[in-house]
């Protein structure tokens, strides 16, 4: 019966030494899963945040995109009115210096019209293409 106790108390003792890895293990697997819990609402998070900035991002840039439109059409105004204002001082212009001429004509009895396209040259009023750039 003596090797009978021996053997039974060997095989006390593994399953004490396996008991006691078996412990060992699922206190393993316990911290293991609670680092896992942990990188998983970690991730949830930064994933939260990236959304959550992202949809700031496109709000801004709708933002933008909506003041740039603003922006050029504001712009196409200006530029019709710039055009207007434009073609009213030459307009102008043009009808002063006509007045102008047509007042020196009166006050200095010239007989018929003047002409731009000539100019007083060596006491003569030449054509201008006929007066050389020379002089």
């Amino acid at each position: 019966m003596d090797e009978s106790a021996a053997n039974l108390q060997t095989k006390l003792a593994e399953n004490t030494t396996l008991l006691t890895q078996n412990e060992v293990l699922e206190a393993e697997v316990k911290r293991w899963k609670e680092k896992f819990e942990l990188a998983e609402r970690t991730r949830k998070e930064v994933v939260e945040k990236a959304d959550d900035e992202i949809k700031g991002l496109k709000e801004s840039l709708s933002d933008m995109a909506l003041t740039n439109r603003r922006a050029e059409e504001r712009v196409k105004k200006l530029l019709k009115k710039l055009e207007v204002a434009e073609d009213s001082v030459m307009e102008e212009h043009e009808a002063d210096y006509k007045k102008a001429l047509q007042q020196a004509a009166f006050f200095y009895n010239i007989p018929g019209k003047f002409d731009v396209d000539k100019d007083f040259h060596e006491g003569q009023l030449l054509p201008i293409n006929q007066i050389s750039s020379s002089t």
